[in-house]
């Protein structure tokens, strides 16, 4: 499914380089469709942030074409996380990927910055719940081994 090459590849030097790149994990919800919605639906690739947009993949987003765009910041059991979520007429982009400094100053587009929650579903709380338990029997057992 390609989303069109558009602006962002028009007029760009190969010697060009990106103002950004980092591994993320993207999800593509296109007029809220709530069948796309999920980790399976997810896919995981290069963002790449350009001088005139950004792309994924197949998908390229001129900054221009940008509705509205959130940043929200989160920390995953422990691990701190960044969710970018950009409305481009009746399609949804969101965008997952580890912090690094180029999130926290000025971005080439108009973003919210946002604190967000990770919001956790029956797997989620089920995989918590066994590593939790896998812990304390670990120290339960150490426990009665040193002494």
């Amino acid at each position: 499914m390609s989303l069109g090459a558009g602006p962002l590849d028009e007029g760009r030097s190969a010697d060009e380089p990106p103002l950004h790149v980092c591994r993320a994990r993207g999800l593509l919800i296109e007029g809220g469709s709530a069948a796309a919605k999920g980790p399976l639906a997810a896919r995981r690739g290069k963002l790449i942030m350009g001088a005139d947009g950004l792309s994924f993949g197949n998908w390229r987003v001129p900054y221009v074409a940008i509705d509205e765009a959130r940043l929200a910041s989160f920390r995953q059991m422990l691990v701190p996380g960044r969710m970018l979520v950009l409305t481009v007429g009746p399609r949804v982009y969101r965008f997952g990927f580890r912090p690094a400094p180029f999130w926290e100053g000025d971005l080439p587009f108009d973003v919210q910055r946002v604190a967000g929650r990770v919001r956790r579903g029956v797997l989620g709380w089920c995989v918590t719940l066994l590593v939790g338990a896998v812990l304390a029997a670990v120290a339960v057992g150490a426990l009665k081994a040193w002494s």
